[in-house]
């Protein structure tokens, strides 16, 4: 790992035909775990998390694992309403109105 220029070498065995050497290509890469973008968490008496929509109110929700200045793992139901605008403003318990773009 370079840290300095923020790039790590890989090397990678293929399963079928193998690549010319210096050829491109593309790595898709797909984590386990889902991750809220860093933009929607915020943080609230010390604890890093996002505001979620419930029965038309704020609620907070922590993320444990949440790290400043990066998206955060959550295990969230897939239904759950993230509150993407207003989200640093708004404290648990605001009454909310959803709006669709």
């Amino acid at each position: 790992m370079d840290h300095r220029a923020r790039t790590q070498e890989l090397r990678f065995s293929f399963t079928g035909n193998k690549a010319l050497s210096g050829a491109s290509g593309r790595i898709h890469w797909q984590e386990a775990v889902g991750k809220v973008p860093v933009k929607y968490v915020v943080s609230r008496n010390g604890e890093l998390g996002v505001m979620q929509a419930v029965d038309g109110k704020a609620q907070f929700v922590a993320i444990p694992d949440a790290i400043e200045g990066q998206a955060a793992p959550v295990d969230l139901a897939p239904d759950s309403l993230i509150i993407t605008e207003g989200q640093h403003s708004v404290v648990s318990g605001d009454s909310i109105s959803l709006s669709n773009p």
